[in-house]
């Protein structure tokens, strides 16, 4: 039997890229020929009431990224990406995710949780009022059931980075 908890060799990455400051700066570095961005389609959805209490009166909006699939052959679904806690629907990792699996024949949907997403660092208020925090799942559920429906009757996936994966599973 194979003990997968210790690896013969442990894992050293090049010198070069060893540091955390290293893989900081390559995690901006957006890789050539992700074109992903040039047609996606701006989709805002009703998130159901705002529980933060900010403005209980008003629906909270949150917005994502539609992506159809690029395959000429079988459509295998639609996969919902979930950003994490410093990300968004733009951050290098969703994009590239986003790239490969229209290349492979998914839709995809890069959602976008309260307060994130491209611009709302310089209004954050744009879409909501309140803050966002790690329990409004509440508002995640109802986007998500929304995207779903995008999917018609292929099947629909969720992956999530990070905070975005702990949404996910929630």
């Amino acid at each position: 039997m194979i003990d997968y908890r210790t690896p013969r060799t442990p894992f050293r990455p090049n010198p070069l890229v060893r540091s955390a400051s290293a893989q900081t700066v390559l995690a901006m570095v957006r890789p050539k020929g992700i074109d992903i961005t040039t047609d996606e389609q701006l989709i805002l959805l009703d998130a159901g009431p705002d529980l933060t209490g900010a403005e209980p009166e008003r629906t909270v909006r949150l917005h994502g990224y539609f992506n159809a699939s690029r395959s000429l052959g079988v459509r295998r679904g639609l996969v919902m990406i979930i950003h994490g806690w410093e990300g968004c629907s733009h951050s290098n990792y969703n994009v590239i995710l986003a790239q490969r699996l229209v290349e492979q024949g998914y839709a995809t949907f890069r959602l976008n949780l309260r307060d994130h997403g491209p611009g709302l660092h310089i209004n954050p208020y744009a879409l909501n009022r309140g803050v966002f925090r790690g329990t409004l799942i509440e508002e995640t559920a109802a986007a998500t059931a929304q995207v779903a429906r995008l999917a018609g009757d292929r099947p629909f996936f969720i992956v999530g980075a990070s905070m975005g994966g702990n949404f996910a599973l929630r």
